[in-house]
């Protein structure tokens, strides 16, 4: 699939309880600087977590010591940051681990603890969302795979249905609505990230 575009709104559906227990982060997150793009795998760089907010995705600006997909998802994976604001919330199992992440061309494959599989319904597509336009958002990554334990599994696109690999576009549903940000130079950092990501959508993804 091309870069991302706006597509309904992803039916609701039996979501389990968000969890907002910080846990330790190895990174320090940010909201307030210029837009910076990480361009090495080594040496600090900053990353967009995706989480959620009212239900719909929300990027926090990270600054961390690496940009390699396997660290950034781990940050990703700990949980809500302390000191972001009370509306935002995580479907991420809290026992869920990154066991392994391997990048072959663009496609990112995903291998995660058996807890991944504690989602379930709407709230299961909203985690996977969440991993998905984390990762994407690095360098090299175009498309995720993901595996439970070692073993490629089925997740769910508003887009497809059931398939084994999925992109942004798959879930640009779940981006929030464009009148709610702000313009671009009163934007923070990740304000200015999810613009460019609804941007891209609205330029780019083939619909349905």
């Amino acid at each position: 699939m091309a870069a991302p575009v706006l597509v309904a709104l992803l039916a609701a559906g039996c979501a389990m309880p968000v969890d907002r227990e910080p846990r330790a982060l190895s990174a320090t997150t940010t909201t307030a600087s210029p837009s910076t793009t990480p361009t090495s795998e080594s040496g600090n760089g900053i990353a967009f977590l995706y989480f959620l907010t009212n239900g719909r995705l929300d990027a926090i600006s990270t600054e961390t010591s690496s940009v390699r997909p396997v660290d950034v998802l781990a940050l990703l994976f700990d949980g809500v940051p302390a000191g972001t604001h009370s509306d935002l919330t995580t479907q991420i199992p809290a026992g869920a681990r990154v066991l392994d992440a391997s990048l072959a061309a663009g496609t990112l494959t995903v291998n995660i603890s058996e807890d991944f599989n504690n989602m379930v319904g709407s709230g299961r597509t909203q985690g996977i969302a969440q991993i998905v336009l984390t990762a994407t958002g690095l360098s090299g990554v175009r498309r995720v795979t993901f595996q439970v334990e070692g073993v490629t599994t089925l997740v769910y696109s508003p887009l497809v249905g059931d398939t084994e690999t999925v992109d942004e576009c798959d879930f640009v549903s779940l981006l929030p609505d464009p009148a709610s940000l702000p313009d671009r130079e009163d934007a923070t950092r990740s304000q200015r990230e999810l613009i460019d990501r609804i941007e891209q959508a609205s330029d780019g993804c083939d619909d349905g």
